[in-house]
């Protein structure tokens, strides 16, 4: 109990600790979030009012604007729009818009591409008769950008003249958000204070202009409260269940000071099974041990006890049986709903932040050791199927592209290597000039043999891995995520796979990019190779999980149905009679009973030997040799009890012979449920020192 208590405590502290965290970094992206966006309402105020004050010409306002964007680096755009005549009496309209792209400065003038004044264009009719205030999201008409606006008026001798407008691109606060470091079991996004989405993991929600009360998790009479707060800008949490995750979940909101914004942050509660193998271990002692007091209490309950009915027995032994099941079943949940990978050591690439870590640990790394930076090439993938061919080959088929910069990569061959398949089909798909660099896709077709560990079927669970080189991999070239290309980061939702994505016997569980760091004994025949010792290389991973419902009812569930027969073969046993007479008992019917149901359980065994093809002992077929196991043991019973052979004897009673072959009869279950407990965890949880 005190074990209980205490793997409990740690359970919750375990759970503020990951809260507090969630928090803090919600903190910490509201006060990142304000200091990008604090320098436009200053710097649009001081605007307007030196535009209200003096004449200007052409050339000192766009001089002026340009200043202003230059110093400050954060900011998308500046601009002024006069009203008609206003600033030159033989000028009708005067709108000049300066912006950054393609790492530029570019000048437009809003009022060749249309006439701002009319009505329809209520970002300046509505702006110009108010105070200043941020504008809602929206996509530039002559940018084509998603942005965030604060507008001024600007004031001549107390009547509005024009308006000033400085703006934040949202993909600059989308790249703030994507470095928060929520790993896997969270994200944040962002809400204006009329409850329309301005940032959010699924872009087409933001680009669609989704508001919050019409997300499946913000319905109901609970979010009503919360609902408030968020639009009234007060900060607070509340349980929620995520829209993405379907989990259960923290939700932290605050305001971002200054503007219309508010932070929101989803954090998964943390589950009372733990993640790591040591806590584990620990939470499966305390169940045995839970498992192993109770089965020793209905044990008791039997000491010291004369003349009970054979019902009293029954009962007991159909209890320690339910006992030992529910362990059973405990560790079969346990397992099919752990965190861990197929291998422990794996460390998704799961966002910007970890990218940039990665990024930072290995340049200063290769500074030391090799005396060069390394190149940096974006690499990005899409997997539209996966099919096992056998049991150690897959076959996997989709695009793989990459963005090769004019300067930076200019030297370099374009090409991709991938040094685990057996066979390759690839060819290119497209090829685009856009932005200084040039983007190149290739189509794949490649099958891959790798080594799946079948040891727990049909808990498994499955990496296939697609490990890249580029072509040059002699030289210091880091393929490097595309991450940008992907909408969503989080392994739980399958970034770079296909959405309709079907393969058999198994489901899809997670997508991620992470680094090996190889070494070989090779430098493959060229001279100052450096990816010969500890040289990271970039893996594209897929996890699937078995789908235990088809093993169950094709495997399982026949020797179930074998079981409960060879218990009514074993029941039938009896010396009275009259039994004899209804049930047939005799040894040469139990034999051949036992016989017809080994083959039927043999034929099942080589199946699946045949299918799985796994070199090592699986769990299922732990299964097949409880079963041998006890065809066997009725078979030795059946023949001992007629020959009427009084061996084992306890307490001067004959463990066979007492009461008709009841003790037998009574540990079938109980035995059978047993070893089955002791060889799960043997096979799932063994013991490594």
């Amino acid at each position: 109990i005190f074990s209980t208590h205490t793997f409990y405590q740690h359970h919750l502290n375990e759970r503020h600790e990951s809260a507090q965290h969630a928090q803090e970094e919600t903190r910490m992206l509201v006060d990142d979030i304000e200091q990008a966006l604090a320098p436009l309402p200053l710097s649009a105020v001081a605007l307007a009012k030196a535009l209200g004050k003096d004449e200007w010409t052409t050339d000192q306002v766009e001089a002026r604007l340009k200043s202003t964007l230059l110093n400050q680096p954060n900011l998308f755009g500046v601009g002024v729009a006069f009203e008609p005549y206003a600033f030159d009496r033989d000028v009708r309209l005067y709108a000049p818009y300066l912006i950054r792209q393609d790492r530029m400065i570019r000048r437009i003038d809003i009022a060749d591409h249309y006439d701002y004044t009319e009505k329809q264009y209520q970002w300046y009719q509505a702006a110009l008769q108010t105070a200043p205030h941020w504008n809602s999201l929206y996509l530039g008409q002559v940018s084509q950008t998603w942005l965030i606006e604060y507008l001024v008026p600007v004031m001549h001798e107390g009547d509005p003249v024009g308006l000033v407008f400085i703006n934040y691109a949202l993909d600059s606060l989308q790249k703030r958000i994507d470095l928060t470091d929520l790993g896997e079991h969270g994200y944040s996004f962002i809400v204006d204070d009329t409850g329309r989405l301005v940032d959010y993991p699924i872009v087409e929600k933001v680009y669609g202009k989704a508001n919050i009360s019409d997300m499946p998790g913000f319905q109901g009479a609970h979010m009503k409260g919360p609902m408030q707060q968020i639009l009234s800008r007060i900060p607070g949490q509340t349980g929620y269940l995520s829209d993405i995750t379907q989990e259960m979940s923290w939700l932290y909101y605050a305001p971002v000071p200054g503007t219309k914004l508010s932070v929101l942050t989803v954090f998964e509660q943390r589950s009372l099974l733990p993640k790591d193998l040591p806590r584990k271990r620990e939470l499966i002692q305390l169940l045995m041990t839970w498992c192993l007091l109770l089965l020793l209490l209905i044990t008791a309950s039997l000491i010291g006890q004369r003349n009970l009915s054979v019902y009293h027995y029954w009962h007991t032994a159909f209890l320690a049986t339910g006992v030992i099941s529910a362990a059973i079943a405990a560790l079969w949940y346990i397992s099919l709903h752990e965190e861990s990978d197929a291998n422990q050591l794996v460390t998704p690439i799961a966002s910007h932040a970890d990218l940039d870590d990665f990024m930072r640990a290995y340049t200063r790394e290769s500074l030391l050791n090799r005396g060069e930076p390394p190149l940096y090439l974006p690499t990005g993938v899409f997997i539209q199927s996966v099919e096992f061919s056998s049991a150690n080959n897959v076959v996997l088929t989709g695009y793989i592209w990459q963005r090769y910069h004019n300067s930076y990569h200019k030297d370099l061959s374009q090409g991709i290597v991938m040094p685990e398949a057996e066979t390759l089909e690839i060819e290119e798909a497209y090829r685009r000039r856009e932005n200084g660099s040039e983007l190149i896709g290739w189509y794949f077709r490649v099958t891959l043999r790798q080594n799946f560990d079948y040891s727990r079927y049909p808990l498994d669970r499955q990496l296939v891995w697609i490990r890249l080189w580029h072509k040059d991999f002699d030289r210091n070239v880091i393929l490097v995520p595309d991450l940008g290309a992907y909408d969503q980061l989080n392994p739980h939702w399958l970034p770079g796979i296909e959405k309709d994505f079907v393969i058999s016997g198994l489901t899809l569980w997670r997508s991620f990019f992470n680094y090996h760091h190889h070494s070989y004994n090779t430098n493959f025949g060229i001279e100052n190779y450096v990816g010969q010792n500890k040289f990271p290389e970039l893996y594209f991973n897929i996890g699937l999980k078995r789908d235990f419902f088809d093993p169950f009812v094709s495997q399982l569930a026949p020797m179930v149905v074998v079981l409960l027969m060879l218990f009514a073969v074993l029941v039938t046993s009896s010396r009275d009679e009259t039994r004899n007479a209804l049930l047939g008992f005799n040894t040469a019917g139990v034999l051949a009973s036992c016989s017809a149901l080994f083959f039927v359980i043999l034929l099942s065994h080589i199946d699946l030997r045949r299918t799985i093809s796994a070199k090592e002992i699986i769990y299922l077929e732990d299964f097949y040799f409880i079963t041998y196991l006890s065809l066997l043991l009725v078979s030795i019973n059946s023949i001992l009890f007629s020959w009427g052979i009084r061996f084992p004897v306890i307490n001067n009673i004959s463990l066979i012979q007492h009461r008709d072959n009841l003790v037998p009869k009574l540990l079938f279950w109980p035995m059978v449920s047993g070893q089955l407990l002791v060889l799960t965890l043997l096979s799932l949880y063994p013991y490594n020192g």
